[in-house]
């Protein structure tokens, strides 16, 4: 895995921008359970601390076997949670959009991260210290709660994806993953490149390629780069 330089924190910016900026982090904290419903001085004081890393694309947020001091929330951009072994293959676990976090679970247990978090593209990202989330966590019962929830939500997250992953096909994973992405227009926009959709699926980029090739073939969907069609999400449905 190529390393990017190492995230730097955001150089001095005028005034309206830092202004835009603290708002932006506010609103993608607010929308975690960790923050949602804690009290706006104790909210106010997390967010003076926290760090804002400005990262380019292939940039290497956190290592995998790195020991994890600090959870994170991506403002913009989009990051990568991937498996890498001895010989350079990468398995995609997860990918982080805006308003997203990761490095919570794995703050409190004080082991080396199993993942490495790289940007795919250019991003934001905060960086808030672990020991500002425990002493937010004895001043504030809600916090703990919300925490819990948001745990709790990642942790159903990846039974559905294990259950995927063992229970279904390769075309019932595509057909899955197509039907939860798709917005109200009946279109799919793809988060990130087909091989990484198709490493997140556990499928190899050719069996990816092959599988939207067939579903088109079928009159089910159109394919336009990463934006995708339902021509018939009903029909579609049947294929799980």
């Amino acid at each position: 895995m190529r390393a990017g330089a190492p995230p730097t924190r955001t150089d001095p910016i005028g005034m309206a921008t830092r202004i835009q900026q603290k708002k932006a982090i506010q609103e993608a904290l607010r929308s975690l359970p960790l923050f949602c419903e804690m009290e706006p001085a104790l909210f106010e004081a997390l967010v003076e601390t926290a760090r804002v890393l400005e990262v380019r694309r292939n940039d290497i947020i956190l290592h995998q076997g790195q020991q994890v001091t600090s959870m994170y929330c991506v403002i913009s951009g989009q990051v990568k949670l991937v498996v890498a072994s001895p010989t350079g293959a990468e398995k995609v676990i997860e990918l982080i959009g805006p308003s997203r976090s990761f490095g919570e679970a794995l703050m409190f247990l004080k082991r080396p991260s199993p993942v490495t978090a790289q940007a795919l593209i250019k991003s934001t990202v905060v960086e808030i210290g672990a020991r500002r989330i425990f002493e937010a966590i004895e001043r504030s019962p809600e916090v703990a709660h919300g925490l819990l929830a948001g745990l709790s939500m990642r942790l159903h997250h990846l039974v559905s994806d294990l259950e995927t992953c063992c229970l279904q096909n390769s075309t019932e994973r595509v057909v899955r993953f197509l039907l939860e992405h798709r917005a109200e227009d009946d279109h799919v926009q793809l988060p990130a490149h087909k091989n990484l959709i198709a490493s997140r699926l556990n499928l190899a980029p050719e069996s990816f390629s092959r599988i939207l090739h067939l579903l088109t073939d079928k009159g089910l969907i159109r394919v336009q780069g990463r934006d995708i069609t339902l021509l018939d999400p009903e029909r579609l449905r049947r294929e799980l």
